[in-house]
């Protein structure tokens, strides 16, 4: 249908969005956008292959830009969210499987957009 072509692109749209800003943010905030930069290229893959959960304990396990990517994505992901632990904790407590599942396509999406704005917005790029 239009309309849930509609939704699906405004969507999208608001996926951008936050990957921009967070994005963003991430460089603004780092002395090393070149190691920023790198970590968001694999995030995609490390959420493919580790899992969302996975992914989100490491995340929670470093400080820096580490913590940050995490948070960003727990803010999108979810609406309870604010930080990597709550959403972890979220997915080990409340969440079943259709949700963890939602979850993780939406956190796949997010990191292909923060994929692609890390190397937009790379200063070290010609």
């Amino acid at each position: 249908s239009v309309e849930g072509t509609d939704m699906a692109r405004l969507r999208e749209q608001d996926r951008a969005k936050a990957a921009q800003a967070a994005v963003k943010e991430l460089l603004g905030s780092q002395k090393d956008a070149a190691a920023v930069v790198q970590e968001l290229r694999g995030l995609p893959a490390r959420i493919q292959s580790c899992g969302l959960g996975q992914t989100l304990a490491f995340y929670a396990s470093k400080k820096g830009y580490y913590a940050q990517i995490g948070s960003q994505i727990a803010r999108v992901v979810s609406s309870k969210s604010k930080d990597t632990l709550s959403l972890l904790n979220e997915i080990t407590g409340e969440m079943d499987g259709a949700a963890y599942r939602r979850a993780t396509r939406e956190a796949l999406a997010l990191s292909e957009w923060m994929k692609r704005y890390g190397v937009a917005m790379d200063p070290a790029k010609e």
